[in-house]
């Protein structure tokens, strides 16, 4: 399997982005 540079860097911008908006409303509150 060769996956692409840019496939990696979207899913990892995906996994941070879905991270942070689980993350913070853990802390507004």
């Amino acid at each position: 399997m060769n996956i692409p540079t840019w496939a990696i860097n979207v899913l990892a911008m995906a996994l941070v982005l879905a991270g942070t908006l689980y993350v913070v409303p853990h802390f507004l509150q």
